[in-house]
């Protein structure tokens, strides 16, 4: 299990590396930026001419971005779709119940012919609307009538309604490898094409004040894109991870929220070995642990997040530890797309949140030795956000950041107790560009 979660976090120690140089320089004055927008904002009733219409109607949809807090369509609610109802008869199958044979059929029949397919089950879903594995087929369905159409527009719009219904059916009750990996292949082609789009329509905009507002929309949008698009090399690495722990007869099998529930339940009484649904207690909390990971690097799941994170008790400081490494993994998705946006306020309000809550993780540590990733994290994570939030608080308030996360790395350093001390490799880079930031500020640190 520690080989696991090691092999799981070692590319949040690469991207903790990565955030050194990370600078701020794309954070000014949001309300100058606004003032000076809004004066020569380009809008449909200001366009002179069709393609000018065009090119503001292709702005907002390449501006779209698959993020809740920035567009509600993206804000995935299935209350009450969260437990497992029992199939109805289905005529559309001459009265049989839907069986997981019937389930296996349909995915042969959406791999075969996509669009016939397609039709057949949006009558099957009139009657089971709960069923996350038709519903994760007709988004498969809808992807796969789209990769090859020739209207740039239709496919995008097409995939963009694909991955929420993915998105959803993986919500309501529909985890499993097969469902994941279907997901992650709609979402993924989504936001790509999206980002092609968005480039397309940047290079169509001219170097006029008119339209140099749509520019630096986009330009925005672009650069928050990236991170989206950025997050997909580690998602197939964990995913492969995970995937690679089960057999092929288990790639089909559900991973149900009651059997998660009870996984958590297991591990805190130490019965590891027993059986909860695909895998043994301890195996699945893991798994799930991993995916998580990743689900928490895609803003459309965060629903999906918090569901899943409710289902895992933290009784044991090990499995606190886990879960709020996830939610700082979540955290700095949502930060780093801010910090991408240019949004200073954003960014310092949403910074202080990390670092309070960086800290209060840090206690549950007290002196105790490291030895996994997971107990690493709130010391990276109080580091992480010193670091790129330097310059954006009053004198005062920085220099207690600085000298809290130094005086943690330089705790780290001596705690670590991990296989060739890889976690005091890392610490000593930033121990040494907070050392320096310090100096900046022309004040000493006292360990």
């Amino acid at each position: 299990m520690n080989e696991e979660i090691q092999r799981i976090r070692n590319y949040q120690e690469q991207q903790i590396i990565n955030t050194i140089d990370l600078s701020m320089s794309d954070t000014e004055n949001t309300e100058e930026k606004v003032k000076k927008k809004e004066s020569k904002k380009l809008t449909p009733e200001k366009a002179t001419s069709p393609l000018e219409v065009k090119l503001i109607e292709d702005t907002k949809l390449a501006s779209e971005l698959p993020i809740p807090d920035k567009n509600e369509y993206w804000v995935i609610n299935v209350a009450g779709k969260n437990q497992k109802k029992k199939r109805k008869l289905l005529p559309f199958l001459k009265g049989k119940v839907l069986t997981e044979e019937d389930i296996s059929h349909l995915r042969d029949g959406v791999d075969k012919a996509p669009g016939r397919a397609k039709a057949q089950l949006q009558e099957l879903i009139k009657d089971n609307p709960d069923n996350a594995d038709l519903m994760i087929l007709f988004a498969l369905c809808s992807y796969r009538n789209v990769l090859n159409s020739s209207n740039r527009k239709g496919a995008l719009e097409g995939l963009k309604k694909a991955s929420r219904d993915a998105a959803i059916a993986l919500q309501t009750d529909g985890i499993s490898l097969y469902n994941c990996e279907k997901f992650f292949d709609i979402y993924f082609e989504y936001v790509s094409r999206l980002k092609r789009f968005q480039v397309a329509t940047y290079n169509k905009l001219g170097e006029t004040v008119r339209q140099q507002d749509l520019r630096e929309q986009l330009e925005v949008s672009i650069k928050m894109c990236d991170k989206l698009i950025d997050e997909k090399t580690r998602v197939s690495k964990v995913f492969n991870q995970v995937k690679g722990r089960f057999k092929s007869s288990s790639y089909n099998l559900p991973w149900e929220f009651t059997n998660i529930k009870l996984a958590g339940a297991k591990v805190e009484q130490n019965d590891f070995r027993h059986q909860c649904g695909p895998a043994e207690a301890r195996q699945l909390v893991v798994y799930i642990l991993a995916m998580l990971d990743v689900f928490a690097r895609i803003p459309i799941l965060t629903s999906l997040v918090d569901t899943l994170l409710q289902l895992i008790p933290e009784g044991s400081p090990d499995l606190y530890l886990r879960k709020a490494s996830v939610q700082a993994t979540r955290a700095f998705t949502i930060f780093d797309l801010m910090v991408r946006e240019g949004d200073t306020d954003k960014v310092r309000a949403y910074g202080r949140q990390i670092y309070k809550t960086s800290n209060e993780n840090l206690q549950q540590l007290s002196n105790q030795h490291v030895k996994q990733s997971f107990e690493a994290d709130p010391y990276f994570n109080l580091s992480r956000v010193t670091i790129m939030t330097f310059g954006l608080y009053n004198a005062e308030e920085q220099n207690d950041m600085l000298r809290s996360a130094l005086n943690a790395i330089k705790r780290l350093i001596k705690l670590d107790m991990s296989k060739s001390r890889v976690f005091a490799q890392t610490a000593s880079k930033m121990e040494f560009k907070l050392s320096s930031l310090m100096a900046e500020t022309g004040k000493a640190v006292t360990s």
